[in-house]
């Protein structure tokens, strides 16, 4: 009898000191569970617990209140030694390598004639106890090459705006590719679910950034009556990251994973060009930014650490 009582009590003072709509107490874990109940079946329970989904049998409760409209005790046997269940769907932390095509966009692909590249990536993400948001953290190297016709389609377009000689043509000599590494840090939410998972991540950091050597030759008339060439250069910037991931469970400790990560970084150079003509060579130093912007589409392999 005093059993009947006191659990009744229990749940009542549960409820009044918690913001949680519900309430479970099963009969091996006498610590009420303050929760949010979803649907009751026949023989089920399913509810939410600070963000993880439970799934569990009728039988192992001994109470539960759905906020005070409807409270229920059962009666019948518990399993032996159920305890406190675990989450039907806890998300779960990784580490990935990755790598796939990197998309420039903006100022970087249309002034900057970035083209298609690649990117190779380490990322991880570790949820806090009991929650679906975690730690996450990035490191990228990636690379793209110059659109060389682009290239020197605005090079012969700005000379002749300068000049108004129509015969002087350019070719390139050598240009390399734009470059870059990053190390970010950030946060990210988890949705997981039975062999699937859809995370979101937010990560800043910074990216060392390299702009390639380039080295081109003037004609007047058909003949070179010059050349010009850049130095590479290198630079530190700060760098933000939003990216969506998807995890497929291929087995307990290892999944496929595809990430897409927005990328964007403004770094400054200090740049140096050299002319050398008929009046002899010419150098000029000075700063400019190039904006480095992308989506990077990548798939590879996760590992999953079993704790125990």
């Amino acid at each position: 009898m005093k059993k009947i009582i006191l659990v009744p009590l229990v749940i009542f003072l549960s409820l009044s000191f918690s913001n949680a709509q519900d309430t479970i107490i099963f009969k091996d874990y006498p610590k009420p569970v303050i929760c949010k109940i979803k649907n009751i079946t026949a023989d089920k329970i399913n509810y939410y617990e600070d963000g993880d989904y439970y799934s569990v049998d009728l039988s192992s409760v001994q109470y539960y209140s759905k906020s005070f409209r409807e409270s229920k005790e059962i009666v019948s046997q518990a399993p032996a030694n159920s305890g406190k269940p675990e989450p039907l769907y806890k998300p779960k932390g990784y580490v990935a390598f990755s790598i796939g095509p990197s998309f420039p966009f903006g100022n970087y692909k249309d002034s900057g004639f970035a083209n298609t590249g690649i990117n190779l990536s380490l990322s991880g993400e570790h949820p806090f106890e009991h929650s679906n948001f975690g730690i996450a953290y990035k490191l990228d190297y990636g690379f793209n090459s110059i659109n060389q016709a682009g290239f020197l389609s605005t090079a012969q377009s700005i000379i002749y705006n300068a000049t108004g000689n129509p015969n002087l043509t350019f070719s390139v000599n050598s240009i390399g590719s734009y470059s870059y590494e990053s190390a970010l840090f950030g946060f990210c939410e988890m949705f997981p679910d039975q062999n699937f998972s859809i995370d979101f991540r937010l990560l800043a950091g910074v990216m060392f950034a390299n702009v390639p050597a380039v080295s081109i030759s003037v004609y007047d008339y058909g003949n070179m009556i010059g050349t010009s060439s850049q130095q590479a250069a290198s630079s530190a910037a700060l760098c933000l990251d939003f990216g969506v991931c998807l995890r497929f469970t291929i087995t307990h400790e290892i999944g496929f994973i595809v990430n897409f990560d927005l990328m964007y970084s403004n770094p400054q150079f200090s740049v140096t060009a050299t002319a050398i003509g008929s009046s002899g060579p010419y150098t000029a130093s000075g700063t400019a930014n190039q904006l480095f912007y992308m989506g990077n589409l990548t798939f590879g392999l996760a590992w999953t650490p079993t704790i125990k």
